[in-house]
This record gives structure tokens, sequence and C-alpha cells, in this order.
């Protein structure tokens, strides 16, 4: 649905989606518990918004100070210029965010997004598979923070920042 939004193939992906919700619903599953769970129209793409850097990654077996050093130690490195900011939060009981913050619109994002993914020494106490990554807006945090569904959003994230 993402990559041909204007296709036919859209239209009846929502339609299989919708039906199997309903039967869903009719078998008197929860409908907090609805095969797709999607929330992405809660955020809002505004290419010019002020956007965060996230890594997410388990709260268990993280080392968040060890890590919150190498990105800053990376920043001090390659964006010394960019005056940024690094942050963390609990998110739930099972993940941290480090947030590096502010990048003036989603280009100057994408920048810091593309280049600290080349640089595996940030990435080294961490296992494959086990962290994600992506941009946020200021506005479209507040409501993540309150949502705490990381799957929604790199749903939403997916569809809209990376469009290849």
């Amino acid at each position: 649905m993402a990559k041909y939004p204007g296709d036919e193939v859209k239209t009846r992906a929502e339609e299989i989606l919708s039906l199997l919700s309903k039967y869903r619903n009719a078998s008197g599953a929860d409908s907090s518990d609805s095969i797709v769970s999607n929330k992405t129209e809660l955020y809002n793409f505004d290419k010019d918004e002020i956007h965060y850097y996230i890594l997410v990654v388990p709260d268990e077996g993280s080392n968040i100070n060890q890590l919150k050093m190498q990105v800053a130690n990376y920043n001090s490195k390659f964006f010394r210029m960019g005056n940024l900011k690094i942050d963390n939060r609990l998110l739930g009981t099972k993940s941290q965010l480090i947030i590096v913050k502010k990048f003036k619109g989603v280009i100057k994002a994408f920048d810091y997004y593309d280049a600290i993914q080349e640089n595996a020494t940030v990435f080294a106490g961490l296992k494959p598979g086990t962290f994600q990554q992506f941009l946020i807006s200021a506005s479209n945090y507040l409501i993540f923070s309150r949502e705490k569904n990381i799957p929604d959003y790199v749903t939403f994230f997916s569809q809209n920042y990376r469009n290849d």
C-alpha cells in the first residue's frame, strides 16, 4: 500500500484488511488486538519542521550511558557544528530511546541518519537486529511519546520518509 498509493492494489489491500478486521471483531476478538494496528494516521509529515534522530534499544542488556557516550563522540567528531543535544528516555518497560536533537528540516536530519548508519563504532555494543533507528518531527515525537507504539511509527516513517 505504501509503495503504490495511487494504484488499485492499495484499494484492494485496504478492502482485504477491512474484511479481516470485521471478521476478527465478529469472532469476539478484542478490537485492541486487531490484526492490523495501524495508527499511522495520527502522524503528519512536514519536511520543514524540526526533526530528531531516534535510536531505540532494548532496556535490558543495553548500556545506555556507554551508548550515549558513543553517540556524543560521533557527534563531536563528525557533526561538531550541528550543536546537537543528546537525551535518553525510557519508552514503556522494555525500550530506551537515545534522542539526538535538533535538525532544521528533514534534509539535515537525513544527512545525519545516513551518516551515522555507516559508523560501526557507534553501534559496536549492540547486537544486529536488536535496535531501530528513525527520524521524527518534534510534533510527531509528542504523539509517539504518548502512544509508545514503535511499529506504527516505523510504518509511518517508512511510508513517508523513504519512498525509494
